[in-house]
């Protein structure tokens, strides 16, 4: 369950990958021979993780008063 991942597009679908069995606690052996077979840096880029949620500033904070381009 590794996170960010591109499976939770909103926050109650990364709840229930959170709330998952981990592969660790279900089966440590074949975690273990999963994570031998690998080799140099694993790097996992996710590119819709939370995508139909906002996450911009919510009323009444003082950050939305700054323009979009300012935080990005």
């Amino acid at each position: 369950n590794c996170i960010p991942t591109d499976s939770a597009f909103t926050f109650s679908q990364l709840r229930e990958i959170q709330s998952a069995s981990k592969l660790c606690e279900t089966n440590p052996e074949e975690a273990r021979r999963l994570l031998q077979s690998i080799r140099g840096y694993l790097v996992l880029i996710p590119h819709k993780f939370l995508s139909k949620e906002y996450l911009g500033p919510r009323l009444p904070a003082k950050e939305i008063l700054a323009p979009a381009w300012f935080w990005t």
